[in-house]
């Protein structure tokens, strides 16, 4: 007599026990991967960045400062922003501008009265734009910057930042990092402010 191909393997309570703990393991090793990765984004990140807060602009130095948006670090996508090929960011009292042509990049910082200017290697250029690059970048926005009455808002309250791409001004939304953009420009016309001392 043959043996029915429809007869089904009826498991033990062994076999059952062994595979939901094996579902439960592989849960498990999957959460565990993606907390460590989400934990590695967030320690690189150590800066607690600007975030325009429901639209409203504060300017940089709010109250209540929010955690870093590893989403925007992360899925971003800032391919219009990639050519640039100059930068102004000004602080109110202080006003950088860094533009790259041939082969080098020039720098004009002005702080207060001082004025610094000096070519860098393109190396510099790169390492700028690692950091302007880090976060999603945004075109700046006016409907996001009203008051409760429809009043569009000063833009340049703390920064105003613009990058100049192809043949245009573009006037940013001020970036998460910031801090990060204006601390290199500061060591860029610190560096600039020393170039005679060398010789």
């Amino acid at each position: 007599m043959k043996k029915s191909k429809n007869t089904s393997y009826i498991l033990t309570s062994t076999e059952k026990k062994q595979i939901k703990q094996n579902r439960i393991l592989t849960l498990l090793t999957v959460f565990i991967i993606i907390s460590v990765i989400f934990n590695i984004i967030f320690l690189l990140d150590i800066k607690i960045p600007y975030v325009n807060p429901n639209g409203a602009f504060h300017g940089f130095n709010v109250t209540e400062k929010k955690s870093p948006s590893i989403l925007k670090r992360v899925f971003k996508d800032n391919t219009r922003f990639m050519d640039y090929s100059s930068i102004t960011l000004d602080t109110g009292k202080n006003s950088y501008y860094l533009t790259k042509k041939d082969g080098m990049c020039r720098l004009w910082g002005v702080e207060g009265w001082d004025f610094e200017y000096c070519d860098f290697e393109l190396a510099k250029w790169d390492e700028l734009k690692d950091i302007v690059l880090r976060y999603q970048l945004e075109e700046y926005d006016p409907t996001k910057h009203v008051d409760s009455e429809g009043r569009i808002q000063n833009y340049n309250v703390d920064y105003a930042f613009s990058l100049w791409i192809g043949s245009s001004d573009i006037n940013m939304e001020i970036p998460e990092n910031v801090e990060d953009i204006e601390a290199y420009l500061v060591e860029l016309t610190n560096l600039a402010r020393t170039k005679g001392e060398d010789n």
